[in-house]
């Protein structure tokens, strides 16, 4: 069985684990803020739970957005008319979409992530490719982040035209490319980056491995700490106040 590094693999749960459930939760609660009540609480219960159903493959993206929006129809419209349909507005699409989609990649970016931390898929499949799956109109120039946070960039050929950026799994230059610094998917809010996996053969190729070489899993990542104070909590949040910063009627309004 082939556990992609970042894409999702036929053979994953059909419900999402634990840990993916305490992801979405987390996610839930620091991009659409509920409140703490026992009326805040039952509505994260909810939401997460239209959420899994998307994690599963149980249910579109579409499909989950409307069910959310009815959930939070009452009381989460923004006060001022002029800010409706925003990223203020908890049941606007842009906040729905943004909130949806972070969870989603959270959970099944740190799934395939641990299951790639096996040694014996990383002695199949010990590199992974960073490269464009979805495009996006934002601004980040992934090269250039790229080649900062120390990665090579490799040649293409007839099968892969253009700059390739790979580098093995294990190191750290997928913690530092990843503006919330995990080592695997999402990299950013709807950045359209993913990786694929690179095998063994083409890894020796690459001048990434030697024949004798064993690439050491790692046993940890931001996403173990949960918590509101938790480093991550502060990294999404923080690239959030940016998003937000771009519109001036939003930051106005903070």
């Amino acid at each position: 069985m082939k556990i992609l590094f970042g894409g999702r693999s036929k053979d994953g749960p059909e419900i999402p684990d634990q840990k993916q459930i305490e992801i979405i939760v987390a996610v839930v609660r620091w991009l659409l803020p509920l409140g703490n009540d026992a009326g805040g609480n039952q509505l994260i219960f909810r939401v997460k739970e239209e959420i899994c159903k998307v994690v599963a493959g149980d249910q579109s993206w579409t499909s989950a957005r409307s069910a959310i929006r009815l959930l939070l129809k009452r009381g989460y419209y923004p006060k001022e008319e002029c800010l409706r349909g925003t990223i203020l507005d908890f049941t606007s699409d842009i906040r729905l979409d943004l909130f949806i989609r972070t969870a989603v990649r959270m959970a099944h970016g740190f799934y395939d992530w641990k299951q790639s931390q096996i040694e014996s898929v990383l002695l199949m499949w010990p590199a992974a490719e960073f490269y464009r799956a979805e495009e996006w109109d934002e601004a980040n120039n992934w090269r250039e982040l790229w080649m900062a946070a120390g990665g090579k960039i490799f040649p293409g050929d007839a099968d892969v035209p253009g700059d390739r950026m790979i580098a093995l799994k294990n190191s750290t230059v997928w913690e530092r490319v990843n503006m919330f610094g995990l080592p695997h998917p999402p990299f950013d809010f709807n950045s359209g980056m993913d990786v694929r996996d690179i095998d063994a053969d083409e890894a020796e190729r690459l001048g990434l491995i030697k024949p004798s070489d064993s690439v050491k899993p790692q046993t940890r990542s931001l996403m173990d700490d949960l918590s509101d104070e938790s480093e991550l909590s502060r990294r999404l949040r923080a690239r959030f106040g940016k998003l937000l910063a771009l519109d001036d009627d939003y930051s106005r309004s903070l």
